[in-house]
């Protein structure tokens, strides 16, 4: 691919340095747990918006979601509707959420988990399930980022070189500036490839192929099959389904529901952030569709949407959509270093510790030594991202259930909670390592929708019946303590030693 590689790695250097100079701009001294884990429960409706953007979208759909689009057409639009179908789910827990985290001082995914189920072998359990899963997308976001810095600079810069550069960058910051930092640099990136981004795209869709329209068109006239998901139907709403109930059990999703000042601002939040994901994901996957009807187009199309870049938009172009592929991959890198730093942190290191600044220190460490290890991880290549990043979602949506259930259900209890979703692990494991054979009878349903579909039934069935524990009183009863807009609704009248009983 020529190009003009000075300038683009000029241009992608410049937006480097920017997001340094803001993001130390509004740094502040991480001295308690609730700061560096959680932002003091003080962030804007806007940061906390654009945190959920970042923190979603991977930069993995800039190289394996294009190439889907250019090998499979229309389906791989699943990826806007599970997003939007999941920040509605997020919607209605915000409230739930936000008090418990604000009464019970919880900062984690798994700090609800064990307030919820009260029994810390199967926090343990799930957290260790969660940080796994977690752990190896964040690998995958590194390599992403040295993959696109490698395209990008026409291999001038090495993928582990851009790796390793990219993703020391954003450690550090997670390092010093916790959650605050995180979202300040989801805010610029966020505004990069979500705004500008959309904007860009949509023009090299009329650069590229005339508009949507003519774009649609030629794909309808040369390759029908790309808008129809025949033939995919049990495939397709698999996807959707497990996008949807896998969107809030990725931590770093989760936690964010805990930093905003008021109830109301993460309902904002997340009412907000799937319009943005419309146009990210029309924008972006859109331009791809068409990608095998043009003429030299790369043979591996996850170099795709840099191709179609460079070659009619130019090196500018080219530059601005590396830096769309990078603030993508920088967002999610950060969050999820930063919410594996925390949970390992709280769950593993400082669980008995009680000094304040000792528990921070531990978190950051963490979060620094989860990072170094995951880039040394990450200099080895992985082959088909998108795949593995898909089959981890088969893992991930087995939290669902004692996640979502358990916030809206007093009955649940932690014998559902656990049997079912050791069941489901189980279930989505001899789909992992034995494919789609034993599941043909589902319709095209995956090995984690089946595994889900068990884990639920168990879930509900031990609710039914052994009941709901006993500390669940108190903690819908301390619901009762906050409004939508954060204000004390306490008369005195609850009972307080029942709410604070369990206190994390």
């Amino acid at each position: 691919m020529s190009t003009n590689v000075p300038l683009v790695i000029g241009i992608i250097v410049a937006f480097f340095v920017i997001n340094g100079i803001i993001i130390r701009r509004f740094h502040i001294s991480q001295d308690s747990v609730e700061q560096y884990a959680v932002g003091g429960r003080n962030l804007g409706w806007i940061l906390v918006c654009f945190s959920y953007i970042g923190a979603w979208y991977a930069g993995a759909i800039y190289t394996g979601w294009v190439a889907n689009a250019v090998d499979m057409g229309i389906f791989v639009l699943y990826l806007g509707i599970y997003s939007i179908g999941g920040m509605i789910t997020m919607y209605f827990m915000a409230t739930n959420v936000w008090i418990w985290g604000k009464v019970y001082r919880l900062t984690t995914i798994t700090d609800f988990i064990r307030l919820r189920y009260q029994n810390r072998v199967y926090s343990k359990f799930f957290s260790g399930v969660v940080v796994c899963v977690n752990f190896f997308w964040l690998c995958l976001e590194m390599i992403t980022i040295g993959y696109c810095v490698q395209v990008a600079t026409n291999s001038v810069i090495d993928f582990r070189l851009g790796t390793v550069i990219a993703s020391a960058f954003v450690i550090i910051y997670s390092y010093l500036g916790g959650a605050r930092a995180t979202a300040i640099g989801n805010l610029v990136q966020g505004l990069a490839f979500g705004v500008v981004g959309t904007i860009v795209f949509f023009v090299l869709i009329y650069k590229t192929y005339g508009g949507p329209t003519p774009l649609f068109e030629m794909v309808r006239d040369n390759m029908p099959e790309h808008l129809s998901v025949s033939g995919y139907e049990g495939l397709w709403m698999s996807s959707v389904l497990t996008g949807i109930f896998g969107a809030y059990c990725w931590p770093q999703i989760f936690n964010r529901m805990f930093m905003t000042k008021i109830p109301s601002d993460s309902k904002k939040a997340v009412f907000v952030a799937p319009f943005i994901v419309v146009l990210v994901t029309c924008g972006l996957l859109w331009i791809g569709l068409g990608g095998n009807l043009l003429p030299g187009f790369p043979a591996d199309h996850q170099q795709g949407v840099f191709w179609i870049a460079n070659q009619y938009g130019g090196p500018v172009v080219l530059a601005l959509i590396a830096i769309f592929a990078l603030s993508a991959s920088m967002s999610t890198i950060s969050a999820i270093s930063h919410a594996i730093g925390v949970m390992v942190g709280a769950d593993f290191i400082s669980r008995k510790d009680t000094d304040p600044i000792r528990k921070v220190k531990n978190q950051q460490y963490a979060t620094l030594a989860v990072g170094i290890i995951a880039i040394l991880i990450s200099t080895l290549n992985f082959p088909n991202l998108n795949n593995v990043a898909l089959a981890l979602y088969e893992f991930i949506i087995q939290a669902f259930v004692p996640l979502f259930m358990g916030i809206l259900w007093k009955r649940g209890n932690i014998y559902g909670a656990f049997t079912g979703m050791i069941a489901g692990v189980c279930v989505a494991l001899v789909g992992f390592f034995a494919g789609s054979a034993p599941f043909t009878w589902a319709g095209g349903f995956s090995a984690g929708c089946v595994g889900l579909f068990v884990n639920f039934v168990i879930y509900v069935v031990f609710a039914l019946a052994k009941g709901p524990q006993a500390h669940v009183k108190g903690m819908w009863d301390s619901l009762r303590l906050y409004s939508e807009d954060g204000d004390y609704l306490g008369d005195g009248t609850e009972d307080k030693q029942e709410i604070a009983k369990y206190s994390m």
